[in-house]
Formats: C-alpha cells, sequence, structure tokens
C-alpha cells in the first residue's frame, strides 16, 4: 500500500539529515564487523561483540529503509493552512475537558510526537479536529476513555 505520508518541509530535512547520518554510519559499522571477525577469538569469545554489531546494523538498514520509503510517499505540505478549519500544518489550540488550553500543529504520522506538541492526522485526537472550527466541540476514544475537546484556535 503505497499512502502518502504528510510532511513539513522541516519534517523532510530532518528525515534527510537523518538519513545521511545513517548512510555514513554504514561503512563504520562493517568495519567493526570485520574488525571483530578478524581478531582471531574463539567462536565463544565472538559471539557476543560479533552478535551485538550484526543486531546494530540489522537495526541501522531497518532504519534507513523505514525513511527512504516515508521519503519516497512523501507529500510536502506547502500551502499555508485555513484559518477558518484544522488541517494538516495547522497549528490549534485544544481545550481537553477540564485541562489548560494546549498548542499542537497538526502533522503527518512520520512527524508525530505529542511531547513536543505534533499530533498526527492519523491519531483519533488529529481525525477528530480534522475539518472542524474553533469553537466547535468533539468527542474523542481513546485507550484511556472518553474525552471532549474544544478546538479553541486554529492558524
Amino acid at each position: 500500500m503505497n499512502k502518502e505520508v504528510y510532511l513539513t518541509q522541516e519534517g523532510k530535512l530532518k528525515l534527510e539529515a537523518e538519513l545521511e547520518g545513517l548512510l555514513k554510519m554504514r561503512p563504520e559499522l562493517s568495519r567493526e564487523l570485520e574488525s571483530i571477525s578478524a581478531e582471531g577469538l574463539s567462536f565463544e569469545d565472538l559471539d557476543p561483540a560479533y552478535e551485538a554489531v550484526k543486531n546494530e546494523i540489522a537495526m541501522l538498514e531497518s532504519r534507513i529503509v523505514q525513511i527512504q520509503d516515508v521519503l519516497s510517499r512523501g507529500r510536502i505540505i506547502t500551502t499555508a493552512p485555513a484559518v477558518d478549519t484544522v488541517t494538516i500544518g495547522s497549528r490549534i489550540r485544544l481545550k481537553i475537558g477540564d485541562s489548560e488550553d494546549e498548542e499542537y500543529m497538526l502533522v503527518g504520522s512520520a512527524e508525530a510526537n505529542p511531547r513536543e506538541g505534533r499530533i498526527s492526522n492519523e491519531s483519533p485526537v488529529g481525525r477528530a479536529v480534522l475539518g472542524k472550527k474553533p469553537g466547535e466541540e468533539v468527542s474523542v476514544h481513546t485507550p484511556e476513555g472518553d474525552l471532549r475537546i474544544r478546538i479553541m484556535a486554529n492558524g
């Protein structure tokens, strides 16, 4: 399934920089693996260090493939978000239940990080507020329970 992934320009640049760094690590890890193999240790001595580097290479390769996939399917958010409705790229202020207002940016799933105020358009909250206007209230079912969310501002 080749579903589009929404990215901000900033998010795209961040992924490209991460990919560049990972690609530079490839040869270093390969040399480290060769070095461990060439030390002439017995298999019992070699195994833990060798396995650790092999696992690190596998994780590196997995992340490289993941980033390349996101970048190949990425659609850059180029239009300014609508002020009257919540769209991908909108900066929104939400009142969740009785809590204080919180500010978020609605982004694609590849950039989502709620701790940094970036919620995915595919998350329950993101789906609920997408297309809504300031002043509207939505109900969101989450694993923690149902939430009432009021959209306080958009822009």
